[in-house]
């Protein structure tokens, strides 16, 4: 019986198992390490501090970093002198511990995304011309006594 051509090489089996090895370690390492620098484990003392100097998975703060705020977006119909609040939690209710995706810095720095979802919001809640959907976004540090930080988003009219 001859050997299977889609096969790992013979001569190559052993490398690939020890960088497969080697890979897998890694990712344990630096799943050790943001979970040490997270404080939900202590950082294990056979561990040097100087360890996350190389471990790029270990210093990766997209998952591993709380923000140190809240962001809510509000929005405010606006008909005449009339100003009735829009529920966006009711509109657009969210699964994600994390919020909901319409407060996060990529949808609030895209104002293409944000027109999108005026647009939406006026379809969904059945608004016309010449009402006037107006938000703004709120930061609220988690800790501390400073201040909640409110600044406008923009203002869009529904067609």
């Amino acid at each position: 019986m001859r050997p299977d051509a889609r096969t790992t090489p013979s001569h190559l089996r052993l490398p690939a198992l020890a960088l497969m090895a080697l890979v897998v370690g890694y990712l344990a390492f630096g799943f050790r390490m943001a979970q040490s620098e997270l404080h939900y484990a202590p950082r294990p003392a056979y561990v040097p501090p100087a360890a996350q100097a190389w471990s790029w998975a270990g210093q990766f703060h997209m998952f591993n970093e709380p923000r140190p705020w809240i962001t809510r977006v509000e929005v405010v119909a606006v008909t005449g002198a009339k100003e009735v609040p829009v529920d966006l939690e009711a509109l657009y209710p969210t699964l994600r511990q994390e919020g909901p995706s319409y407060a996060r810095g990529r949808f609030l720095r895209d104002p293409s995304r944000q027109a999108r979802l005026a647009a939406d919001i006026c379809g969904r809640l059945g608004l016309r011309a010449p009402t006037t959907l107006r938000a703004t976004v709120t930061r609220t540090p988690k800790e501390g006594d400073a201040p909640a930080q409110q600044e406008p988003l923009g203002t869009w009219v529904c067609s």
